[in-house]
């Protein structure tokens, strides 16, 4: 093992990374954090740009082992073990900054419920709504890190049919403040134009 040569090659994986760190530093939009805390969801940082973050810190972290083992191997050559020692650290290291970034890539395929979200607070959220007698059913799921979507169907009471949209408004409000959802379609069931509309079957369809 070439002490000299594995100090040179880590100082300049040091300062390549460094560079590219910066250049991302400047080219990124300086509008785009705004837009994620304007949602109001919890926790809103995108799942790529935590990879990339925990790419390069464990770049660094991998390029001050290195340098480390060479200086080490460099004063007493003896000590070649500390090359492959340096090697399983940095893999463990890997490992365990890794599974959070696939756990949650894995519950955004499964389109699992958000997991700053309580289902149950949520389904509580619509009943602060005047109007809202039932909830039938609640869908919710995230297409992205922090960006969450929601379907539901729920009944109003007879008296407030009338001004339904300004329930549907004040729940997607609520939803949005208080949930981070950034998209809601809420399903409004009324019997009495159930009632008039005729059976598609009936139509022949």
């Amino acid at each position: 093992i070439n002490a000299e040569y594995m100090g040179l090659q880590a100082g300049a994986g040091e300062l390549i990374d460094e560079c590219v760190r910066r250049h991302d530093d400047a080219a990124m939009d300086p509008h785009t954090p705004h837009l994620y805390e304007e949602s109001g969801a919890p926790d809103l940082a995108e799942l790529n740009v935590r990879a990339a973050l925990i790419h390069v810190i464990g770049d660094f972290i991998q390029s001050i082992g290195v340098l480390i083992a060479a200086i080490v191997i460099w004063v007493r050559p003896d000590y070649k073990i500390a090359d492959p020692v340096c090697t399983f650290l940095f893999s463990i290291l890997v490992l365990f900054t890794t599974i959070p970034v696939m756990r949650d890539s894995v519950l955004i395929l499964l389109e699992t419920v958000p997991s700053s979200i309580n289902p149950d607070n949520l389904k509580h959220a619509f009943f602060r709504v005047r109007g809202v007698d039932e909830v039938k059913d609640i869908h919710c799921w995230s297409v992205s890190q922090g960006v969450g979507m929601l379907v539901a169907h729920i009944k109003l009471k007879p008296e407030y049919l009338p001004n339904h949209f300004d329930v549907v408004d004040q729940l997607k409000t609520i939803l949005y403040e208080q949930y981070g959802l950034v998209h809601c379609t809420i399903e409004v069931d009324n019997d009495i134009l159930a009632e008039k509309q005729p059976c598609l079957f009936d139509l022949g369809y």
